[in-house]
């Protein structure tokens, strides 16, 4: 039997069923960029005063059914029962003067105060969004009275900060970076589509080590531009396209099936040329250049993809361009948690190795279920299922980019 033959059960089953895990997670549209609120902490003799920053679309989490964002008293009072502290087994008591600040738009930002009685080691707890959300991460930085900062990641498992004299152990290191990198994975549903559209457009295992190169590879390096500060990625451009790359992934396996690049990319250009459109009149946040370029490069893609038999080499340079901007997305959730310089390239290394360490267990783990249920697919349903994937990929990765666009 001929190897392309004997590879269709396999090939349609992969399809098949990233087809369905698509479909689950399809409904689960919001932003990549996972549930997290940070804050900052000035410890000044028996006085505790924290700052905490909140997404405003995280705060819409503690709000009445049927009603818009919770009201600043609300707030505060929710804030004062979830952030406490303690010294030794005595609790901090709340003092006057809790109230709302200054903040960018998209989010809030409040102080509270407490008054420790006495030196013992010191306990910080923050529960924040956590019942609502049981991923949700809080970054903390904490600085003495001696000027000596902390920094810690928070979760539902670990809510607490303990300050002594041996606190610096306690702070935030590269294994938490390590997990904090691989749940970003794990939670952000755009950007496992997008993996598993990589793995449908992968017919073999050479072409798969191509496109995870390309990708890694791209996101590295916007990654450490972003953090370091050498660029600064505009969060809903990036947003919108990490969107428009899941649409690609899906357009691709439509040319290959049907043959039909020039109308596939023409109609994916021209979408993303009406949202320029839309963009030009005001009605998007996202640059009408940066969209026309995008439609640009859909076209040029999509039409130069359908005129080649061999597309590895090609595929490795686009998913490059593809993990650029996962890279900025990436970047995106690290920026936001303010890291300190002193640390970044640790921080940075361990964020990075958890991203990678999810991608490579997503995709060994898809590749396995494939390989155990391959045998179970009838031969003639490989058309079917990339018909089905292409449609899955196509349709959730337009409502992210049109959604995110428009936001």
């Amino acid at each position: 039997m001929p190897r392309t033959e004997r590879g269709a059960p396999w090939l349609a089953l992969r399809r098949l069923l990233w087809a369905l895990v698509c479909l689950l997670v399809a409904q689960a549209s919001g932003a990549h960029t996972r549930s997290e609120s940070q804050s900052s902490w000035q410890i000044d003799g028996t006085q505790l005063r924290a700052q905490l920053l909140l997404p405003e679309t995280e705060l819409a989490r503690l709000a009445v059914p049927g009603q818009g964002q919770p009201d600043d008293a609300t707030l505060l009072r929710y804030l004062q029962a979830h952030v406490q502290a303690s010294a030794g087994d005595r609790p901090c008591q709340a003092s006057p003067g809790a109230r709302r600040l200054n903040a960018v738009a998209g989010y809030r930002r409040f102080e509270l105060a407490l008054d420790c009685p006495g030196s013992d080691a010191l306990v910080i707890t923050v529960r924040v969004l956590q019942d609502q959300v049981r991923t949700h991460s809080h970054f903390a930085r904490v600085r003495q009275g001696d000027g000596q900062f902390s920094e810690h990641l928070l979760d539902a498992e670990h809510p607490r900060i303990v300050l002594g004299p041996a606190h610096a152990a306690d702070q935030t290191g590269l294994a938490e970076f390590v997990w904090h990198g691989m749940m970003h994975i794990f939670t952000g549903i755009d950007h496992m589509a997008f993996m598993l559209g990589l793995l449908l457009v992968s017919r073999r295992l050479r072409d798969l080590a191509f496109v995870i190169t390309g990708f890694t590879v791209g996101h590295s390096i916007t990654l450490a531009l972003a953090v370091s500060g050498v660029l600064r990625p505009q969060a809903s451009a990036i947003d919108a396209l990490v969107g428009a790359t899941i649409v690609l992934i899906g357009a691709e396996i439509v040319v290959h099936r049907r043959q039909r690049a020039a109308a596939v990319a023409a109609c994916v250009a021209l979408a993303m040329a009406a949202l320029a459109a839309a963009s030009a009149m005001g009605w998007s946040g996202v640059p009408a250049l940066l969209l026309l370029g995008t439609g640009l490069f859909s076209f040029s893609y999509l039409h130069l993809a359908g005129q080649l038999v061999q597309a590895q080499r090609l595929r490795l340079a686009v998913t490059l361009v593809f993990g650029l901007i996962h890279g900025f997305g990436f970047a995106v959730n690290l920026l936001d948690l303010h890291l300190p310089p002193g640390r970044l390239v640790e921080l940075l290394l361990g964020f990075n190795l958890g991203v990678e360490l999810a991608q490579m267990l997503l995709v060994c783990v898809a590749w396995w279920l494939g390989r155990l249920l391959q045998r179970h697919l009838s031969a003639t349903a490989p058309a079917l299922c990339r018909d089905l994937a292409a449609a899955v990929l196509i349709g959730a990765g337009s409502f992210w980019f049109v959604t995110r666009t428009l936001a």
